[in-house]
């Protein structure tokens, strides 16, 4: 008998759990027949979990069919009208893409096989399956093929008849007729990615030479259909290819026509497939042109020949230019590191060996023995008033040990940041769908979703809010009490009449951003474990243990030291993690039932719930003179924080902040709003607020640069405000001159040229989506390059919790730690902290051991969030190091591994050293005193003499020291303030400049990122592995950002809810990235590195968007940049 992976002999069913082992075909019908209504067939399982992502229980009733011989194989038949290929339907796609006969006489199937899912899906996906679900890319070419369908009564019908029925048969094989000499044939699917996208459209069309056309087509929510009007139209053009080719153009109109009948009146589908067709038989009768010769990937920056800039206007005026007055001289020259040289730099990731083992889980995977499970029942309305809650079905079913409402928190219910308005159970309305309203503790995660089902709420649903503009109207359902206007932001400085005279160019612009998901692979949860006396220990993902700590103690009415809060490592935060999100529910279950309860969102629940990027609609009204100095900036901002404030109010601020850029204008006027709506909730998000506002800013830079007909690099260096000039908003910065320093660096880049000259049309590239290389003709694919120059503070800004605490201490083990509830989340912190004490303390970074984000090992260091962590490390290793190290060489006399009398006028500044601790960044027991040279230093292992010969190891200081004496040198640092008076201004910045390469797909609207070039100025490099990471991967997040992704939501419900509707740019998407370091800091700024963590994501986007505009022209006003609205614009050009 067959099998089926080797689970059970074929024929035994176990029909009561829903699952059938048939031996033949016949019997796989007969089965899926008495199973009745929802039964299905499976093989591969890739649609089946599709159903589960949707919601769909599991197991369905299923009859499994994988494993049966008839479904099995391919082979070539000889038939009277010409060989066939017989494929059995139980055949992986994988397989199939692979197999030699298929690539020689079905080469479209083959290439449809490599266009669907990645690798691991078409390793289990099977034809049949692809087919039944009725919108598979293979679909397209099947159709086009004529194929037939051999069913399990033995007869064979085509497809198009069996697709046809409500319901499908199983199909056991499809049969497609050989590639016949003469076709002319096409497949080409085009996605939203490179790779395992949902489809636009998947398109096939064969010629048969002698008149006959056959032209098929599918897509996400289109089923498969041959297109019937375009094959007549075709055929009524010629019978040959080249006929139709040359008649091309004039047909487009009536093949559009015929298109969109075919296609039940979808214009946007029928004119992508008229734009493959009419290009692919273009190309089919012109020459195929090379590609011409790109810019080249020389030596970027730096010296060399004098000839390099031959030709190179762009790089000729970054030299110093041709007219006079537009150069920029440094006092210092450029300290750079390249990006061979930061790859040089690189040290392997501390942890890099645990995760790829899979040894280093996610906190959320902690399950400890006899925990329950949680599970929440949130609001199936976006507004709604709770009238009554009914939990005693819940409560009686056998395995529940708690239901919990908002009556059951002892202490205050709602939590928030500077707005204390998120309830952790709603008690008199829900705000937004998912709104959490019950959550049940149960023996199994079956159990507490049955008691979910059994607790009844009766709502009163309220009028939706859903657009941040009609929130602020007076007439306006409010969300919450108080009115829906959360919080305003105004700043003016100049006269904005008289700068608006001086203009003699304006241009006034509505830019529009989208949400954007953190879509990190762990989503929230953790676990909540009581430990027995009264207290509590978190263990969850986030950004601040300590702020967690806070919050669960107070609702719980427990003393803070009862609750222990660990949240690191994290699985991927980006600023989605630095607000409370299952915490407060899981501990309210855990002190309720008293048992450790695990608590974890599903990625639909992570879509409801979870913070997004604030949605913004900004208009910008910018002027410059006829001489390309800029005069007037007025910017209104309006903002949608969603159904409960969280970081809000923050990001409204940064976003006005960075609206004015690193620019000198004559008057800026900024009017910023943030309204509460029962949209999904807004909040932290990786480049918070500013990268809004910086792409509006830079593409209006672009657009008064071409106005003016000035060189877009020499536009910006004109008009750069001094390196010792006001901050943005007029507040006192550190002088610094990083904007001027990483533009000059990028204007030397190769890469400029591309901005002196017309964008021109790339001659090859590779057809969107299908991962396989192609030529195309010069006139597809158009190549533009756009620049982008910001900068970006550091750190929280002027009323913002900046202090940190950390420590320096020497362990048991003799391993010198750094202790912090700062945490690890992806970051490469481990690495900078390694690098920092060992720089710092003197020893071997593998004497150094990271002890990170746990409120029972580390004092409050605060959150791990706006680009810190680096600089409260390195400030507070800075600070502890001379009195730890002195307490070390204390040790070492106690020891009688050092004379006592060598420690004669080692007096440190601020007097002894008493225990190592330090207030208020005072050190008690800090910078040696001159003659300490003689005193032994600390080395690799442990103190080592003048000459580098041990002394006495580490570990055996800690032995000598007394029980609970080990040193421990903690320090307080404080964030560096403006001393204006202005919330949320900023004292220091960063900046970067960045080149984006771009082609943009002019028959499909595609935009593909090529190559992003970046500088950064952020000080000294801590650790270059950290900073290319950072830069790199906040690139790639702001290229998703600029090309594809989106969270649409209508009447406060988000369109899709998992990571097959929302789409992020993938590895095959993603652009060669080259990045420049720029180590300068001016004289006297000792202030240290500057954070990474965001900039990369604030410089891609608006260079991206720039880029976009110079390959094709279109002024990019909206975010994402989407394929319809590129072909929108390229339908009105001639």
């Amino acid at each position: 008998m067959a099998h089926s992976g080797g689970l059970l002999p074929a024929g035994i069913a176990d029909e009561a759990g829903g699952f059938v082992l048939p031996a033949t075909p016949a019997e796989a019908e007969a089965a899926r027949a008495r199973l009745g209504a929802g039964a299905a067939f499976i093989a591969g399982g890739t649609a089946l979990q599709l159903a589960w992502g949707e919601g769909a229980r599991a197991p369905l009733p299923l009859v499994a069919v994988a494993g049966l011989a008839a479904l099995q194989g391919i082979a070539r038949l000889a038939t009277p009208d010409g060989p066939v290929l017989r494929i059995g339907a139980a055949t992986r796609l994988e397989a199939l893409r692979r197999d030699a006969l298929v690539r020689d006489e079905a080469p479209l199937l083959a290439r449809a096989c490599a266009s669907l899912g990645a690798t691991g899906v078409r390793h289990l996906a099977t034809l049949g399956g692809n087919v039944g679900w009725r919108q598979g890319d293979t679909l397209a070419v099947l159709l086009a093929l004529d194929a037939e369908a051999e069913l399990a009564d033995g007869g064979c019908l085509p497809l198009a008849e069996v697709l046809a029925r409500p319901v499908l048969p199983l199909i056991v094989a499809l049969r497609v007729a050989a590639r016949r000499a003469g076709e002319w044939a096409v497949f080409e699917k085009v996605g939203l990615r490179a790779d395992f996208s949902p489809s636009r459209l998947a398109f096939c069309a064969i010629g048969d030479g002698r008149g006959g056309w056959r032209v098929a087509a599918t897509a996400a929510g289109l089923p498969a259909r041959r297109l019937a009007r375009v094959e007549a139209r075709l055929a009524r053009a010629g019978a040959d290819v080249e006929t139709v080719a040359r008649a091309g153009e004039g047909l487009r109109a009536a093949l559009l026509d015929a298109a969109r009948a075919d296609l039940d009146g979808d214009a946007a589908r029928a004119r992508l497939a008229v734009r493959l067709l009419l290009g692919h038989l273009g190309r089919a009768v012109t020459a195929d042109a090379a590609r011409p010769a790109t810019t080249g990937d020389g030596d970027p920056v730096g010296a060399g020949p004098e000839d390099r800039n031959a030709g190179n206007p762009a790089a000729a005026r970054a030299h110093g230019g041709t007219e006079a007055g537009t150069g920029t001289s440094f006092a210092v020259p450029h300290q750079l590191v390249r990006h061979a040289d930061l790859l040089a730099r690189s040290r392997p990731r501390p942890d890099a060996e645990a995760k790829l083992a899979g040894r280093a889980g996610y906190l959320s995977d902690r399950l400890t023995p006899g925990a329950l499970h949680g599970a929440i029942l949130g609001s199936p309305h976006p507004h709604a008033r709770i009238v009554a809650i009914d939990t005693s079905a819940a409560r009686a079913l056998p395995g529940v040990h708690a239901v919990v409402t908002a009556a059951d928190v002892p202490g205050p219910l709602r939590y928030g940041l500077r707005h204390v308005d998120r309830p952790a159970l709603c008690d008199d309305k829900v705000r937004c769908i998912g709104d959490p309203v019950t959550a049940v503790a149960a023996d199994t995660p079956d159990i507490a979703r049955a008691a979910l089902a059994l607790i009844r709420v009766e709502y009163a649903p309220l009028p939706v809010v859903d657009d941040a503009a009609a929130a602020l109207a007076a007439d306006a359902p409010a969300v919450h009490d108080g009115g829906n206007l959360l919080h305003a932001a105004h700043h003016a400085r100049g006269d904005l009449a008289a700068a608006e005279a001086a203009c003699a160019f304006v241009i006034d612009e509505v830019y529009d951003t989208p949400r954007q998901m953190h879509a990190y692979l762990e989503t929230e949860g953790g676990i909540a474990e009581p430990d027995g006396a009264g207290g509590l220990a978190l263990y969850f993902g986030c950004q601040n243990p300590e702020r967690d700590r806070q919050v669960i103690a107070a609702m719980l009415g427990l003393d803070p030291a009862r609750v222990r809060a660990v949240g690191s490592p994290v699985g991927g935060s980006y600023g989605g993690k630095d607000e409370l999100t299952v915490q407060p529910i899981a501990a309210l279950l855990a002190w309720k039932s008293g048992r450790a309860v695990r608590l974890r969102w599903s990625r639909a629940e992570s879509t409801d719930l979870g913070v997004k990027r604030h949605p913004m609609r900004i208009r910008m009204r910018s002027g410059c003179d006829a001489a390309g100095r800029l005069r007037l900036h007025r910017v209104d901002i309006l903002a949608d924080t969603g159904a409960y404030a969280t970081h809000g109010p923050e990001v409204l601020d940064a976003a006005a902040e960075h609206a004015v850029g690193p620019y000198a204008w004559d008057a800026v006027g900024i009017d910023a709003r943030l309204a509460y709506t029962n949209n999904g909730i807004a909040g932290a998000f990786r480049g918070f607020g500013a990268v809004q506002t910086q792409f509006a800013l830079e593409c209006q830079i672009d657009r008064l640069a071409g106005a003016a007909g000035v060189d877009p690099v020499e536009f910006r260096r004109r008009n750069l405000l001094p390196a010792d000039a006001p901050g943005p908003l007029g507040q006192v910065v550190a002088p610094f001159d990083g904007p001027a320093r990483v533009l000059d660096v990028i204007a030397r880049h190769p890469l400029a040229a591309g901005l002196a000259r017309p964008s021109g049309e790339v001659s090859g590239g590779r057809a969107w989506s299908t991962g396989m290389p192609v030529t195309v003709p010069a006139s597809r694919w158009r190549r533009g390059v756009g620049l982008a120059l910001v900068h970006r503070s550091d750190a929280f800004g002027r009323g913002g919790p900046g202090r940190a605490r950390l420590a320096l201490a020497l362990a048991g083990d003799g391993r010198i730690e750094l202790r912090a509830t700062l945490v690890e989340m992806g970051q490469n912190l481990l690495d900078v902290v390694i690098a920092e004490v060992a720089r710092g303390v003197g020893c071997a970074p593998s004497d150094v051991r990271p002890v990170l984000g746990d409120t029972a090992l580390g004092p409050d260091s605060g959150a791990a969030s706006a680009s810190r962590s680096t600089t409260m490390v390195r400030r507070a290793v800075e600070l502890a190091a001379p009195g730890f190290v002195a307490r070390l060489r204390a040790l070492a006399v106690e020891a009688g591994a050092v004379d006592a009398g060598s420690l004669r006028g080692a007096a440190v500044e601020g007097g002894q050293v008493e225990g190592g601790q330090i207030e208020g960044g005072q050190v008690e027991g800090g910078a040696l005193a001159p003659d300490a040279a003689a005193l032994p230093r600390p080395g690799a292992g442990g103190l080592v003499d003048a000459c580098g010969r041990h002394v006495i190891g580490y570990a055996d200081l800690a032995r000598v020291a007394a029980p609970g004496a080990l040193p421990v040198c903690e320090v307080v640092v404080e964030e560096e303030l403006t001393p204006t008076d202005l919330p949320g201004a900023h004292y220091l910045f960063g900046a970067s400049a960045a080149l984006a390469e771009v082609e943009v797909d002019s028959w499909t609207g595609a935009v593909a990122v090529r190559r992003i070039v970046m500088t950064a100025a952020l000080g000294p490099v801590v650790s270059a592995q950290g900073l290319l990471g950072q830069m790199e991967g906040g690139a790639v997040m702001g290229q998703g950002l600029a090309t594809v992704e989106r969270l649409p939501m209508r009447a406060g419900r988000y369109l899709a809810r998992n990571l097959d509707g929302y789409l992020v740019p993938g590895f095959a998407d993603a652009p060669d990235c080259e990045l420049i370091a720029v180590e300068n800091l001016m004289p006297g700024d000792d202030h240290g590195p500057r954070g990474a963590g965001e900039i990369g994501v604030n410089i891609a986007v608006p260079a991206i968007a720039n880029a976009v505009r110079a390959a094709i022209g279109l002024d990019i006003t909206r975010l994402p940049i989407e394929p319809d609205a590129v072909l929108d614009h390229l339908d009105t050009q001639p």
